[in-house]
């Protein structure tokens, strides 16, 4: 049996020399170190019960089995993402902020559940209502007389709930009162209670169980290690006079993160805030503001948790803010939920916009332990930020696709080895997770066409780019990546439809969503890199390996190029290929046998070719 494969591959266009790629089995390289290649699931109208793919979309994300997957609750969808979008009062009540796309259902106005058994509170008077677009915040609404449904609407709030303990409002007994047709009124009521001192609140966790429930379930998380991320905060933290927010949660809507971080932020609040989330997925429930206890049954093993997403692009965070945040929310989830400090922690997670220098700014801040409390430095276990390419015009013309390996190279080569550095500098304990990378080139697509048929063969490249990124960051027996995570699994018109892995209309996986899969289930933490030369880097990706169990051999071959490559191999070594192209669709990798035959790697295919021993 020979020890030494020469691959010859001749390239089917003019100009190019044919590439060689030999691969020493008997010459290791390094181990694979980096968890398996993973993905990021993001809030999206798909994931609601009920969406009409969503049972395919979540079997998608279960066929995967997917280890340290990353779940990101999105502002565009607070009711998904956010479980207290109204703040607590005392001793008055009102009815929620939903008001941005305006009030579609009956809307609950409470004063909250006894105090105890004589103490039990209800809705003594109605200090404020109206029907249509008032103006205003609860405790200080006005009424915008140019869209208003008059003096009728105190009587009919005053009839429904003066001396009950909660009632609901039902929009359908008013017309719409506006001008303009197109808006949509809503109820903005204010109430005092009983008991003075009774504290109302609004924990709701229907939509937030609803969907991260089965992304949990989908993924086995009680033994998968995924990374949990509600990364969007209750407005009312951050902007006390308008906290509003959409009322359907399968609706994106961009205006709900409002208000600037400072360093006079309320961070003990946030901190609660974060600290009873986690203990109601982790210990059950917890008790609120107003000393109830809100049970949950869920007992989940949430084993990683990152703090908030591009955050100098939500309410403006700067690094030394951040810290801030970072450092009471660990605090606020170690005292609800986490004593016995198990859960590990996740900082930064900075936007790809962000250039080398400022990720390297906010890495230099953050992984300085004297910039964080004492009693929270421990919990500097990870850093991320995220990779979409730059580098150039990405257009529908097949060849500008090329671009995205040079991508690849230089966050590789430049951006990832300067933070590695910093890193061990400052903190050599922690690693980082690549937790959402991706391609975001909507002005590539067909607006409105689903994929594949819509440029297949982008869907096909960028494939490719996550597996070559991938391979890069495997092969680097010196960075800190530990977690390489394709953003993400669904997403779709009107949103950003080019980061999507599956199909919006059908919830079936796209060549992205396929070559993650062949990744998944070829590549495992212990696998031993082997010397792999390839004459023509520009054409082609190789890289060997043996598997950690059983030995296999086997090689990653990604074509670069916008044309096809035909592959020959040489002597008598039988082998076999599972290969994602553009004519696989919605479908898995096919099959190839390539014993003394060629193979033909249309443009940017992915393949993994295995070979008798």
């Amino acid at each position: 049996m020979k020890q030494m494969i020469v691959l010859f591959i001749a390239i089917a266009i003019a100009c190019v020399e044919a590439t060689n790629v030999t691969v020493d089995w008997n010459r290791p390289t390094g181990t694979n170190l980096t968890i398996l290649p993973s993905l990021q699931v993001v809030a999206h109208s798909s994931l609601v019960p009920t969406s009409p793919i969503h049972d395919q979309v979540f079997r998608s994300l279960a066929a995967l089995k997917p280890k340290m997957a990353r779940y990101a609750s999105w502002f565009p969808y607070p009711r998904q993402a956010v479980a207290e979008l109204d703040p607590p009062t005392q001793g008055y009540t009102c009815t929620p902020m939903s008001i941005v796309l305006g009030q579609v259902e009956p809307v609950l106005l409470t004063c909250g559940p006894p105090i105890d058994s004589h103490l039990k509170p209800t809705i003594a008077s109605i200090t404020f209502a109206s029907f249509g677009t008032p103006r205003g915040y609860c405790g200080n609404f006005t009424i915008d007389p140019t869209c208003d449904s008059g003096e009728k609407v105190a009587s009919y709030v005053s009839a429904m709930c003066v001396g009950k303990a909660d009632c609901w409002l039902d929009p359908a007994w008013f017309e719409n009162p506006c001008p303009s047709k197109q808006q949509t009124p809503y109820f903005a009521v204010q109430a005092r209670c009983s008991v003075e001192s009774a504290i109302v609140t609004h924990w709701n966790f229907t939509v937030p169980d609803s969907v991260f429930g089965e992304f949990w379930e989908a993924v086995e998380g009680n033994t998968s290690n995924p990374i949990v991320n509600f990364c969007t905060q209750p407005a009312w933290l951050f902007s006390p006079t308008d906290w509003s927010y959409q009322q359907q949660e399968d609706v994106p809507v961009y205006s709900y993160t409002k208000g600037q971080a400072t360093s006079q932020q309320n961070f003990s609040a946030l901190a609660d805030y974060y600290g009873r989330l986690l203990s109601w997925y982790t210990l059950g429930g917890f008790i609120n503001e107003a000393g109830f206890y809100e049970y949950s049954g869920h007992y989940l093993n949430i084993t990683t948790y990152e703090v908030f997403n591009e955050v100098d692009y939500e309410h403006g965070f700067t690094a030394q803010t951040y810290t801030l945040a970072f450092d009471a929310i660990v605090r606020g989830i170690r005292k609800w939920a986490d004593p016995d400090k198990s859960i590990k922690f996740v900082g930064l997670s900075l936007p790809n916009i962000d250039d080398t220098a400022i990720v390297a700014s906010w890495a230099n801040y953050f992984l300085n332990a004297s910039n964080h409390d004492a009693d929270v430095r421990d919990s500097l276990d990870f850093i991320g930020y995220h990779a979409y390419p730059t580098n150039g015009p990405y257009t529908s013309d097949p060849k500008s696709m090329e671009q995205l390996f040079a991508y690849a190279d230089d966050f590789v080569d430049n951006k990832v080895k300067t933070i590695d550095e910093i890193i061990k500098k400052l903190s050599p304990t922690t690693q980082t997770l690549l937790d959402e990378t991706g391609t975001d080139m909507d002005n590539v697509l067909t607006p409105g066409l689903p994929p594949p048929k819509n440029n297949p063969t982008y869907w096909v490249a960028s494939g490719a780019y996550f597996a070559y990124m991938y391979a890069r960051l495997a092969t680097n027996s010196n960075t800190t990546v530990r977690v390489f995570s394709q953003s993400q699994l669904m997403d779709g018109p009107p949103q950003e439809p080019s980061v999507t892995m599956l199909d919006w209309t059908t919830g079936l996986g796209t060549a992205r969503y396929w070559v993650l899969k062949l990744l998944i289930d070829s590549f495992a933490v212990g696998d031993v890199f082997v010397s792999t030369s390839v004459t023509n880097t520009t054409a082609l990706y190789a890289q060997g390996w043996l598997e950690a169990k059983g030995g296999k051999r086997s090689l990653l071959v990604i074509n670069k190029l916008s044309v096809a490559q035909d592959v020959f191999f040489n002597g008598e070594q039988s082998c076999a290929a599972l290969v994602v192209d553009t004519t696989t669709g919605l479908g898995p990798a096919r099959s190839l046998l390539c014993d003394k035959s060629i193979i033909t790697l249309l443009p940017f295919a992915t393949a993994v070719v295995t070979f008798d021993r």
